[in-house]
């Protein structure tokens, strides 16, 4: 497995705010059926892989805007509503090697700016090294308007589904690493390809065994995940 982890962008925490455990439990459900199949876990050397996220529902996301007002604005200019459309829930850093998370291992990315390379969380624990790809999904449905939305995102490990995948659906570029602005941008180019959201699954090629999948729901996108799963391992 490639190295997972390592966070590759600044991280403005706002908070040590976590939400509550009925919030995050339709989430825990669906990374719990990534775990479930190793497609979440840890690598032989002991490196933890994999996460999911949710669009965060616009009720939340206003009772945050409004509870932290005054820090946001020091942070951003602009309309907060408009610049923190795209916030979203994602499992923490490093949480693969658990099998069942609680509420404090999620973290809430209310933006990211790919010019300053940094991400605006609240939470107990660091985000997901994979947050600026999970903001860019969220972010470029919205602003490209795709049909349907995009509202999760399961990102897993798998050798062999990696492996068999390429030239078979899209991937981003081999030299696009995990976690970076280069590959917020690199995932506008994907989304922009009409056969992505058709088969909502693509391979990371510049992130050795990394994996997409895409849903209206990340019920959806987990349940795509583990079906791309079992047709490679089946076949």
């Amino acid at each position: 497995m490639s190295a997972e982890g390592r966070i590759k962008y600044k991280e403005e925490r706002i908070s040590d705010d976590t939400l509550s455990e009925e919030i995050v439990a339709s989430l825990n459900s669906s990374r719990n059926l990534l775990f479930n199949n190793r497609l979440i876990g840890v690598s032989l050397n002991g490196e933890a892989y994999g996460n999911i996220s949710k669009r965060l529902d616009p009720d939340i996301r206003g009772k945050l805007i409004k509870q932290h007002k005054e820090r946001l604005q020091e942070l951003l200019s602009g309309n907060l509503e408009e610049l923190l459309s795209d916030s979203l829930i994602i499992t923490a850093s490093n949480t693969g090697r658990f099998g069942r998370l609680r509420a404090k291992d999620y973290v809430v990315v209310l933006h990211y700016d790919p010019e300053q390379n940094m991400a605006i969380t609240m939470g107990e624990q660091p985000s997901s090294s994979e947050t600026p790809t999970h903001f860019a999904m969220y972010h470029f449905s919205r602003v490209l308007n795709t049909k349907p939305e995009i509202n999760g995102v399961a990102h897993g490990h798998n050798h062999l589904m990696w492996e068999k995948s390429k030239g078979r659906v899209p991937s981003t570029k081999e030299g696009v690493e995990y976690g970076t602005k280069e590959m917020y941008w690199e995932i506008k180019r994907l989304l922009e390809e009409p056969n992505f959201l058709n088969v909502k699954r693509a391979i990371m090629l510049g992130h050795e065994n990394g994996i997409l999948t895409i849903g209206t729901t990340p019920e959806n996108a987990s349940i795509e995940a583990v079906s791309w799963y079992k047709e490679i391992h089946t076949s």
